[in-house]
Formats: C-alpha cells, structure tokens, sequence
C-alpha cells in the first residue's frame, strides 16, 4: 500500500503554503517529464548538440541500420569493454571522459544520457511507490529500490576485474577502475589541474573561490 510521505500538522496554515509549493514542484517536474520524454521518443532530446544526439540514439532508418549492423563491435579504450554497436560505446565512453550533456531544468543537476535525464525528472513529480521493508524509505524507480537493499544486504555484486575488489554499485566500480586507468576526466577550469572524482574538484574550487573548506 501506498502510503504518503509527510505527516499531518496542528498548523494548517503553515502546512497549507508548504502542499501549495510541493504541488507547483511537482507540476514543473511532471511538465519537464512529459517534454524530456517526447524528445526522447522522437530521438531530440538533450541541448540541441547533433553530436550527443548521435551517440546517444541508435539509427533508425533501414540503411543505417543495417550499415551499422554490419559493423563490428567496438570497444571502449579504456575499460576494454565490448558493445555491439558504435554509438553504446560512444555513450560509454562519458563514463570516462566526465561529459554529462543532458542537465534538468529544474534542479540543474547533468547526467551522461538522456534516458537518465528522463528517470530523473520523474523525480521532481513527487511519486514515490516502491518502499524499502526495511527502513521504510520510498523510491521513485524500483530499480533504484533494488540498489538500495544492498545497503541492508551487503551484497557487492561488482567486482574490478584487475585486483578483484568487489562493490555494491556500478558507479562505485567505475570510479575504482581510475586508479588502475588513470584517467582524470574532471578538470578545473581555473588551474586546469584534473581529478579522478568530482568530489575532488568540488573541494579543490573552493581553494579559489574562497570558500570555506570543509573539515
């Protein structure tokens, strides 16, 4: 059963304006949903830019594919890693390089693809049905609530192929698989010093801003 994700309070009035602006969030991100995922359908979404566009949507005419079908699989040179047609591993390869083309008028937030950018903006529309047993919290996707019983479970089903460690999240592995590659796909646009993570370069900016560091 679905249940709600706020209580109910003595002071309406206060209550009243806090509903008033969950309901216009979630309008804008319901908005932002259904205009991402026409542009999605169609094969257009993201910021204009031809060249994201063709690596982030297969071919659709018969000729391309079948000219593409042709093709042998390419592979990332980086991780190695094998795909079936070019335009996977283009998309891949952001993995490495950092580029993250598709951002959510609503919050800013950028993603490498625009499959991500459309689960996101699902997000902002404040439908939650898939609750942990567990610890009760909710989840828009029941994929990211599969992702999140490994907190509880302890299961680590991704391991670096190099020295064998294993982690709970792809992301997590990816981010490991740099210190065997080296590769620093962050960069500072101040200095031009590059960073594995981007939580290094976000602590390394506020060494020119300014800005208090954390501790």
């Amino acid at each position: 059963m679905v249940t709600a994700d706020y209580e109910e309070s003595d002071h309406s009035e206060p209550e009243q304006k806090s509903n008033q602006l969950l309901s216009h969030s979630s309008a804008v991100g319901e908005s932002q949903y259904q205009e991402i995922r026409k542009k999605f359908d169609s094969g257009s979404a993201g910021n204009g830019n031809k060249s994201h566009n063709n690596a982030e949507y297969p071919p659709t005419s018969g000729s391309q594919c079948n000219s593409d079908k042709s093709k042998k699989s390419s592979n990332c040179d980086v991780c190695g890693k094998a795909f079936k047609y070019d335009y996977i591993m283009r998309r891949h390869y952001r993995v490495h390089t950092g580029e993250r083309p598709f951002s959510c008028k609503m919050c800013g937030k950028t993603f490498i693809s625009a499959s991500s950018l459309l689960k996101h903006t699902k997000t902002h529309s404040g439908v939650k049905p898939f609750c942990c047993t567990t610890c009760g919290k909710r989840f828009s996707y029941n994929s990211d609530l599969l992702k999140h019983t490994r907190s509880h479970t302890g299961e680590k089903p991704y391991h670096c192929a190099t020295c064998g460690k294993v982690f709970g999240y792809s992301s997590s592995l990816l981010t490991h698989m740099r210190m065997h590659t080296g590769v620093k796909p962050y960069n500072c646009k101040t200095c031009g010093k590059t960073f594995k993570r981007n939580c290094h370069l976000t602590e390394h900016i506020r060494t020119h801003t300014g800005e208090e560091l954390r501790t």
